[in-house]
């Protein structure tokens, strides 16, 4: 027999404002959600945060300016053990150097169960294939700048299939992480009926200084036919950056049986006029 352990934590981000020379206090929980009888043990470390690809693949083991804060942090335990069901307080200090540059800073906190050896008496193994992560932002006050740009916010036309899709592609050229949020609506383009609308339920993301991020979204209620209008709104940086479009979602089925009825009609008339001019010679 097998087990697998499994450990959470009470958050997945914590954002910090920081000052140099600060000495700065955290903590966040450790949870045992499986209410196991047995209790679970777990080691706590540090690692410098940071992403690669526009579709941030993250990395904790990639050091770079914008994550010197690991070398500042202090764990005040790097392990303990989880009773059944229970929680524990992870706490941490920050030491902000007198001359950290100003900008942003971030670090990951992160919690493994520890594995323990099988033991052939009891036909027990016990694996650990779980990672959970505490993500640190932080920003050093000093002389920050905040820049960067919409480079795309597009909107498919044509889809041969449902769902319909948009992208949008941001740049951060400053030294602070900066949010990003988007609206999306969309109407029957026949009927002028609203059929989606995220605008109380708005979605964001978090741009890193000196990076690019690549997001894309999905209408999961898209009909399988229809003609719409879409409209997306991203608002970053204190702009507003408005994309319209009139999509047309077409199976290609139907696509298909259009382009063979529009065929069978060349032909006939084809052959209607070459039956004319027979007669006419």
């Amino acid at each position: 027999m097998s087990k697998n352990l499994a450990i959470a934590v009470s958050t997945g981000f914590q954002e910090v404002n920081l000052s140099p020379g600060e000495v700065y206090e955290g903590e966040f929980f450790v949870i045992d959600p499986k209410n196991d009888e047995e209790p679970v043990s777990y080691t706590v470390s540090v690692a410098p945060l940071s992403f690669e690809n526009e579709t941030y693949d993250v990395y904790f083991d990639y050091p770079m300016d914008y994550n010197q804060i690991v070398d500042w942090i202090e764990l005040e335990e790097k392990e303990g053990e989880l009773e059944n069901g229970g929680k524990k307080s992870i706490k941490y200090r920050i030491t902000v150097p007198e001359d950290a540059p100003a900008g942003g800073q971030y670090a990951a906190f992160l919690v493994r169960p520890t594995i323990q050896e099988s033991d052939s008496r009891v036909g027990v193994s016990v694996s650990n294939k779980s990672q959970v992560a505490v993500l640190l932002y932080s920003t050093i006050s000093g002389e920050t700048k905040k820049s960067g740009s919409v480079i795309e916010n597009k909107i498919g036309h044509f889809f041969l299939s449902s769902p319909i899709k948009s992208n949008v592609v941001l740049t951060n050229t400053g030294n602070v992480h900066t949010g990003a949020s988007f609206k999306m609506s969309i109407e029957s383009a026949i009927t002028g009926e609203e059929l989606y609308s995220n605008e109380e339920e708005e979605k964001s993301v978090i741009v890193i200084p000196g990076t690019t991020h690549y997001s894309e979204y999905v209408w999961d209620q898209t009909p399988e036919l229809g003609i719409f209008k879409v409209r997306q709104e991203v608002e970053y940086l204190e702009d507003v950056n408005i994309s319209d479009s009139f999509v047309v979602v077409c199976p290609v089925w139907l696509l298909i049986l259009c382009f063979a009825f529009l065929f069978s009609c060349i032909l006939y008339l084809f052959e209607k006029r070459s039956r004319k001019r027979l007669k006419k010679s």
